[in-house]
């Protein structure tokens, strides 16, 4: 008995270590497996990543923009740009307020990709399908109507090319980037412009004295030459200087995440109290050359010198009409301090273009500093 006791318990131990064995070399092969599937969706995934680099989010995000503005103007470009299966039978609703959510890749064809591209209106999701024909050649779009219908399908077929559904790639510059945002902002300033405000700074904002005032200015530099001629990043704010000559600030968070500031003088700089008597005196001279250029009279008024107002304009109609008579169109400037500095008043010369011509009329502007705070103007205009 004690020798069968001993075979069996021989052979319970090597079936035991077998049983370890396999056990091992199966883990092991698990390990693999997994790694393997792990490294196939890394691959995926810095495939996805590669194909919706910032180039191509800022080209599909200034397609959608260009769709969703010809659509709000029931442009006749709409039935260039819409592809065949949604021209007939399909009644496409106007797109208000709407926020950026993202896109997303939903057919990688080596010829023809398909996008989806994701937006909120009314806090509802919704989105459309932008066509890319191969880099750089023909798009069509597909209305969130019929993804509503037929889900994120898209037939794989070349578009027609026409004037208007050519693509136009465009590299992630400051620049691209400042283009995209501006004509977000104007294109909602004429869509829907009570809801446009909510993409400026929350200070800036509360600067307006009503939704009214905002509208009114809004209107004003939405007609204004809005081409943009420069654009300088510093971290996460973009400077940006138009053609007309208005200089707008983009505070950006993340891609289409952004606010703006549409001039400088609504909100004074944080460290305006603690500049130098002469930076302060040409950051009031900047402002003053904004409120001319956007015809914003009152607030010009306001900063006028008591004895100069009363002496010149017995009311604020008259002020007006003085402007009206005197208006120039211009761009750019040439500011030229002249005079002494005696207490904190500063006297400038104001050049003015256009088209970088030289205008005959000239300002001269003088600015005197009260305190930390205040300060009062009187100004000319000659020949």
């Amino acid at each position: 008995m004690g020798n069968d006791e001993k075979k069996i318990k021989t052979i319970l131990t090597l079936l035991l270590i077998i049983a370890l064995v396999l056990f091992a070399i199966r883990l092991i092969f698990s390990r693999k497996e997994e790694n393997i599937q792990e490294n196939e969706t890394n691959s995926i995934v810095e495939e996805k990543n590669e194909l919706l680099d910032n180039d191509t989010r800022i080209v599909l995000t200034k397609l959608a923009i260009s769709y969703f503005k010809e659509l709000n103007n029931d442009s006749n470009i709409l039935n260039d740009i819409l592809d065949v299966e949604c021209k007939n039978d399909m009644n496409i609703e106007k797109v208000g307020y709407w926020e950026y959510e993202g896109i997303d890749l939903v057919n990688n064809d080596d010829m023809i990709k398909v996008y989806s591209f994701n937006y909120l209106e009314d806090e509802k999701e919704k989105n459309i399908l932008i066509k890319l024909y191969e880099v750089g050649t023909t798009f069509s779009i597909y209305p969130n109507e019929y993804v509503e219908e037929n889900g994120n399908k898209a037939n794989l077929t070349k578009p027609i090319q026409n004037d208007n559904n050519i693509v136009q790639y465009l590299k992630d510059e400051d620049r691209t980037r400042a283009e995209l945002y501006m004509d977000y902002y104007f294109e909602l300033v004429k869509s829907n412009p009570e809801k446009s405000i909510e993409l400026l700074d929350k200070k800036y904002k509360e600067s307006f004295a009503s939704i009214e005032n905002y509208i009114d200015f809004a209107n004003t530099i939405s007609n204004k030459d809005n081409t943009i001629i420069y654009a300088e990043r510093d971290n996460n704010t973009i400077k940006v200087k138009t053609l007309s000559g208005m200089t707008y600030t983009i505070e950006e968070n993340d891609f289409m995440d952004f606010k703006l500031i549409l001039d400088s003088y609504r909100v004074k700089l944080d460290n305006y109290s603690e500049l130098p008597n002469e930076r302060k005196a040409e950051y009031i001279c900047d402002s003053f050359i904004q409120m001319m250029q956007l015809d914003d009279y009152n607030s010009i008024y306001n900063e006028l010198n008591e004895e100069f107002k009363a002496n010149n304009f017995d009311s604020y109609e008259k002020f007006v009409e003085f402007l009206t008579e005197n208006k120039v169109v211009f761009d750019s400037y040439d500011l030229t301090q002249r005079g002494n500095t005696i207490s904190k008043s500063y006297q400038y010369e104001i050049t003015l273009y256009k088209s970088g011509i030289k205008l005959s009329k000239v300002i001269n502007l003088i600015i005197r500093l009260i305190d930390n705070e205040k300060y009062e103007i009187s100004f000319s205009i000659k020949e």
